[in-house]
């Protein structure tokens, strides 16, 4: 069998019935690999005075189409992020989505700059990238695609190659002429299916430049299940060491992503695998041999199901993550996991159909100082496509507020569907991805649907 880790599925029909709504969705061949209210129970909130714009649309071509996992900003205010599709290469269109096989791009919200730093061509160097670069302190880039990498691997798209984790720095001179890459890519590893297969979800670096990740598939266990990995720089070359090998069982099937404590131990959330196969959060301790400790087990039942997305620590050490699936509304939920006991407090759960969206997909919470709970959905809202959230504490619950509703309906100019994580400023501006909609009519414009409006995704910002 060859597993297959995600199917890039953008269809006209929502599984929740939205007609005309699109959805990411977990392939069925890796399901097949292995694969309450919140506390106080509080109405959501009236919008607050916010103000949303589009400050950049995607094209197509080789500027780029598609992003799936939001952005990062570096400490001058640029943000970067990955396109999906478009680009350079051969790699087909998946569904409505751009040909080509993906671009990192950098833009500056402060003059509008939008400038893409590489496209990837589908060979060694990688194609569709889905995960979050990561900002080294030197301002390089690291991150990871899906497919592409060694030849001999079969990838999860068809294309040859399991997926790479690479290096992008500026060149040392000027680009050779106006179509080459200002910045240079350096694939620092490849999988080769044992070792892993489709690096997904947020890498993490410690004080030492190693680096962390998960794949979602592959390793020994029937090449289903997924690992947690380690690279470790030496002499200008990377070596990998397998933290866990996810075995399909109560420890967890295809986990999404690690972020790191002080102390170097590795934390993440498993799609599926558990108590009751519904996924886990997990601990890999650093000084146990990597020894995995259970966090939590979900039971798709009131605590919610499926997590595809990573966990996020505040100041106190308390983690706070999301889930995809269950919940009182059967959509998913928001929790937290407290420093040291572990034990999970359900803070929300979304509703299906309802106002306040469903299903945090790839998104990551972002907190802020005073404690509020920011996230992206990728469908449902008060529009049906997708939603901007803010969790408030209050009396001993959350209040949830729409900041932004996404549509559904032609066009959907304000963009459509966001997935990816949240960026937040010093001022508390709030940026972010869709990866659909937008007015443009260039080559995103129309699709096998013919849908006529954009469907190559845009860069937002909203302003407390």
């Amino acid at each position: 069998m060859n597993p297959s880790m995600k199917s890039h599925d953008m269809t006209t029909t929502n599984p929740r019935n939205h007609p005309t709504s699109y959805r990411h969705k977990l392939n069925a061949a890796l399901t097949a690999c292995a694969l309450v209210f919140a506390l106080t129970i509080i109405a959501p909130g009236p919008a607050l005075a916010q103000t949303y714009s589009v400050i950049h649309e995607f094209t197509g071509g080789p500027l780029g189409a598609n992003p799936v996992a939001g952005m990062v900003m570096d400490r001058a205010g640029n943000l970067y992020g990955t396109t999906f599709t478009g680009g350079a290469g051969t790699c087909p269109a998946i569904g409505i989505s751009a040909s080509g096989c993906g671009t990192v791009f950098e833009f500056s919200p402060s003059t509008g700059r939008f400038t893409v730093l590489y496209r990837f061509t589908g060979g060694t160097d990688g194609a569709y990238p889905q995960a979050p670069l990561l900002i080294a302190p030197d301002g390089t880039l690291y991150g990871s695609t899906v497919e592409g990498g060694i030849q001999s691997c079969t990838g999860n798209y068809g294309l040859p190659g399991c997926g790479v984790v690479f290096h992008l720095q500026p060149r040392p001179t000027p680009p050779p002429n106006a179509t080459a890459n200002p910045w240079l890519e350096t694939p620092i590893y490849s999988f080769s299916g044992l070792d892993g297969n489709g690096p997904l979800g947020d890498l993490a670096m410690d004080q030492s430049g190693n680096i962390y990740g998960s794949t979602v598939i592959g390793g020994l266990h029937s090449y289903c299940c997924g690992v947690a990995f380690k690279l470790t720089p030496s002499n200008g070359v990377w070596s990998e060491s397998t933290l866990h090998q996810f075995s399909g069982g109560n420890d967890g099937v295809s986990p999404y992503g690690v972020t790191l404590d002080p102390a170097g131990n590795v934390y993440g959330t498993t799609f599926q695998g558990g108590n009751d196969s519904r996924g886990i959060a997990y601990q890999l301790l650093a000084g146990s041999g990597w020894m995995e400790n259970q966090l939590y087990s979900f039971t798709g039942g009131s605590d919610g199901g499926e997590p595809v997305s990573g966990v996020t620590f505040d100041s106190s050490g308390n983690l706070y993550g999301s889930t995809f699936t269950g919940g009182s509304g059967g959509v998913g939920t928001v929790f937290e996991l407290s420093s040291g006991s572990w034990a999970f407090q359900l803070l929300y759960a979304f509703t299906q159909n309802g106002s306040d969206g469903g299903g945090p997909f790839l998104s990551d919470l972002v907190l802020d100082q005073a404690g509020n709970v920011y996230g992206t959905t990728e469908y449902d809202g008060a529009v049906g496509g997708g939603s901007v959230f803010k969790l408030t504490p209050s009396m001993g619950g959350y209040t949830y507020t729409s900041l932004h509703d996404f549509c559904t309906e032609n066009p959907c100019p304000d963009g459509l569907s966001p997935t990816g994580t949240l960026v937040r400023d010093s001022s508390g501006n709030l940026y972010g991805t869709t990866q659909l909609g937008g007015a443009n009519s260039g080559v995103c414009s129309g699709s096998p649907f013919g849908m006529p409006f954009g469907v190559c995704g845009v860069i937002f910002k909203i302003t407390p």
